[in-house]
């Protein structure tokens, strides 16, 4: 018997968990055990080692031998080809017809699998299932929770990931069918493929909100975002996700482009209040860096103009620490987007 109650099969997992794994050692079995814990669901986990250099890979093979519900798998030429290729690699390795997402470094609440499934169950037409992540700064226990959504309802997702990204990875999982073979974008700078694919899937299927916290998601210096912060990039970030949005104009549909006009537009004047808000501290360099940032988001005078119109009242919302409205609305019936 293992830690979660359930003997070990190989049948047809109900769900499929891809956990990349990146110099994970010292967080890795923690991630697993969670997984472990998990009752009432059938499962499999993918772990991809992504070329790991310190004992990642030997603490996942040691738990794969004890627990034939672990499989390990290391790309070919055992060198780090980064998480999206790493994730695409446990997408094409999974059996289960519910594919869900965990960080090495993250934990799964103990019914996270069972509420993914019953999510699934009870709205036939969603194509993804995400909830709530407890955030955790460095490890400590301070917590934040990450997730917005409307609760139980099937919604068009697309207007609403463009403005701003409500999704936890950790605290997601699609069904099969819906993600293809490569689900996640390769290439793209500062590792925003989550949401790149997050966007795409938004195009063409509903996404469903459990607000129930399904992980602990921990932030850490050496994450991606981490680095992000340190290196002082957070505005390159954004004007990088800009230009990915602009560059979906081109096979929108005329809902689509509305949806990401309103999106750069909403971008551009996040990046105009950040400026404004570096200039009042006599940041100059900082305050160069969110100009341009917004100039690069924007793409167009017009973007500029409807942005500069929004600050006033975006600029108070912020103030009295009232977080952007959600632009979900629902999917309809007959499907389609």
């Amino acid at each position: 018997m293992t830690p979660g109650g359930d003997v070990p099969t190989r049948t047809t997992p109900h769900i499929s968990v891809v956990v990349p794994a990146f110099n994970a050692e010292a967080t890795v079995e923690e991630a697993l055990e969670s997984l472990q814990a998990q009752r009432g669901v059938s499962w499999e986990a993918i772990v991809v080692d992504d070329g790991s250099t310190d004992g990642t890979g030997s603490v996942a093979t040691a738990l794969s031998r004890r627990d034939a519900r672990i499989r390990v798998l290391t790309h070919t030429d055992r060198r780090n080809h980064g998480v999206a290729i790493s994730r695409n690699l446990g997408v094409r390795a999974s059996r289960g017809a519910i594919v869900a997402f965990l960080d090495a470094d993250d934990v799964l609440s103990p019914d996270a699998l069972a509420r993914y499934v019953a999510a699934f169950r009870r709205f036939g037409e969603a194509g993804v299932v995400y909830g709530l992540a407890e955030m955790a700064e460095n490890g400590g226990d301070a917590r934040t929770i990450i997730g917005r959504g409307v609760a139980f309802v099937p919604v068009r997702f697309f207007e609403q990931l463009c403005r701003f990204n409500v999704l936890a990875t950790s605290a997601t999982a699609a069904r099969r069918e819906v993600l293809g073979d490569t689900p996640f974008p390769v290439g793209l700078p500062f590792q925003f493929e989550d949401w790149a694919c997050w966007l795409q899937l938004a195009r063409r299927t509903p996404f469903v909100f459990v607000p129930r916290t399904l992980c602990r998601y921990r932030k850490v210096p050496q994450g991606a975002m981490g680095r992000i912060e340190a290196a002082g990039s957070v505005p390159r970030f954004e004007a990088a996700q800009g230009r990915f949005l602009r560059s979906l104009i081109p096979a929108a549909t005329r809902p689509e482009r509305r949806a990401i006009r309103e999106g750069l537009t909403f971008r551009t004047t996040a990046a105009l209040l950040c400026a404004l808000s570096s200039g009042r501290r006599f940041r100059a360099r900082k305050t160069a860096g969110w100009l341009a940032a917004a100039m690069r988001i924007a793409g167009s005078a017009g973007i500029v103009a409807s942005a500069v119109s929004r600050l006033g009242d975006e600029h108070r919302r912020a103030k009295a620490g009232i977080d952007p409205p959600l632009t979900a609305g629902r999917w309809p019936s007959e499907g389609g987007a």
